[in-house]
């Protein structure tokens, strides 16, 4: 009877354990995917704070330098084009209004040539 009773705890334990591994999986797994979209974005700070989310869970709770490198190097390959797309429509509409200003007289031609300098700068 002992060893029966005995022989049904230790299954009951291996199954709460093999329960428990299968939520830290799908948890570890949402991480992953968070993490992943993310650095297929062009929010830097989402996808660090998604990296070390994940990472920290890797690690139980404690992220090292290594996991603190990864993520850099991730977000040094993230895409960024989109962002500078945004940023020449940006400058081209503010070109077109300074011309539209110049056109009208309101800007003198020293004036124009200036804001257009410090526009391109940008």
């Amino acid at each position: 009877m002992q060893t029966f009773l005995f022989i049904a705890g230790l299954a009951t334990i291996i199954v709460l354990l093999i329960i428990n591994s299968n939520g830290k999986a799908k948890q570890r797994a949402k991480l992953r995917k968070q993490y992943q979209d993310a650095l297929n974005g062009t929010d830097k700070g989402a996808a660090l704070k998604a990296g070390r989310a994940f990472y920290s869970d890797l690690r139980d709770g404690k992220l090292t330098i290594y996991d603190e490198q990864a993520i850099t190097n991730d977000l040094a390959s993230m895409r960024v084009d989109e962002v500078k797309t945004n940023r020449g429509e940006e400058a081209l509409d503010k070109l077109e209004r300074l011309a539209q200003l110049r056109s009208k007289g309101l800007l003198t031609d020293f004036e124009f040539d200036q804001q257009k300098a410090r526009i391109l700068q940008e």
